[in-house]
Protein backbone atom coordinates (compact mmCIF):
# COMPACT_ATOMS: atom_id res chain seq x y z
CA UNK A 1 0.00 0.00 0.00
CA UNK A 2 2.92 2.40 0.67
CA UNK A 3 3.49 2.18 -3.20
CA UNK A 4 -0.03 2.85 -4.68
CA UNK A 5 -0.77 5.96 -6.57
CA UNK A 6 2.77 6.77 -7.89
CA UNK A 7 2.27 5.02 -11.13
CA UNK A 8 4.00 2.07 -11.26
CA UNK A 9 1.14 0.37 -12.65
CA UNK A 10 0.20 2.82 -15.21
CA UNK A 11 3.90 2.58 -16.49
CA UNK A 12 4.43 -1.17 -15.90
CA UNK A 13 1.36 -1.02 -18.30
CA UNK A 14 2.80 0.82 -20.72
CA UNK A 15 6.39 -1.10 -20.78
CA UNK A 16 4.25 -4.36 -21.74
CA UNK A 17 1.84 -2.49 -24.13
CA UNK A 18 4.95 -1.14 -25.74
CA UNK A 19 6.60 -4.82 -25.79
CA UNK A 20 3.35 -6.46 -27.10
CA UNK A 21 2.88 -4.42 -29.65
CA UNK A 22 6.78 -3.44 -30.81
CA UNK A 23 8.60 -6.66 -30.08
CA UNK A 24 5.81 -9.32 -30.59
CA UNK A 25 3.53 -7.50 -32.75
CA UNK A 26 0.99 -8.20 -31.32
CA UNK A 27 -2.34 -6.12 -32.87
CA UNK A 28 -4.72 -5.92 -29.76
CA UNK A 29 -4.33 -6.22 -25.90
CA UNK A 30 -7.37 -6.55 -23.92
CA UNK A 31 -7.59 -6.39 -19.98
CA UNK A 32 -10.54 -6.68 -17.99
CA UNK A 33 -11.26 -6.27 -14.15
CA UNK A 34 -14.09 -6.27 -11.60
CA UNK A 35 -16.24 -3.29 -12.60
CA UNK A 36 -15.72 -1.44 -9.22
CA UNK A 37 -11.93 -2.00 -9.78
CA UNK A 38 -11.42 2.25 -10.25
CA UNK A 39 -7.47 2.07 -9.70
CA UNK A 40 -7.37 -0.52 -12.29
CA UNK A 41 -9.56 0.85 -14.90
CA UNK A 42 -7.66 4.21 -14.40
CA UNK A 43 -4.38 2.20 -15.59
CA UNK A 44 -6.36 1.02 -18.69
CA UNK A 45 -7.58 4.48 -19.44
CA UNK A 46 -4.35 6.33 -18.79
CA UNK A 47 -2.27 3.91 -21.23
CA UNK A 48 -5.23 4.68 -24.24
CA UNK A 49 -7.16 1.67 -23.74
CA UNK A 50 -11.08 1.84 -24.61
CA UNK A 51 -13.89 0.80 -22.90
CA UNK A 52 -15.40 -2.05 -24.63
CA UNK A 53 -18.17 -3.67 -22.50
CA UNK A 54 -19.53 -5.00 -19.16
CA UNK A 55 -19.99 -8.36 -18.78
CA UNK A 56 -20.52 -11.19 -16.38
CA UNK A 57 -19.05 -14.42 -15.56
CA UNK A 58 -19.36 -17.27 -12.70
CA UNK A 59 -16.39 -17.20 -9.86
CA UNK A 60 -17.00 -19.88 -7.83
CA UNK A 61 -20.23 -20.37 -8.27
CA UNK A 62 -21.32 -16.46 -7.69
CA UNK A 63 -21.87 -13.97 -10.53
CA UNK A 64 -18.97 -11.61 -11.04
CA UNK A 65 -19.70 -8.35 -13.36
CA UNK A 66 -16.64 -7.08 -15.19
CA UNK A 67 -15.46 -4.77 -17.44
CA UNK A 68 -13.18 -4.89 -20.75
CA UNK A 69 -11.07 -2.80 -21.91
CA UNK A 70 -9.01 -2.83 -25.30
CA UNK A 71 -5.83 -1.00 -27.51
CA UNK A 72 -4.79 -1.68 -31.15
CA UNK A 73 -1.88 -0.43 -32.46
Amino acid sequence: KEHCNEGYATEAAKACIEFAFNQLDYNTLITYTKHDNIASIKVAEKNNMNFVKHFEKEVMEQTVREVLYAIHR
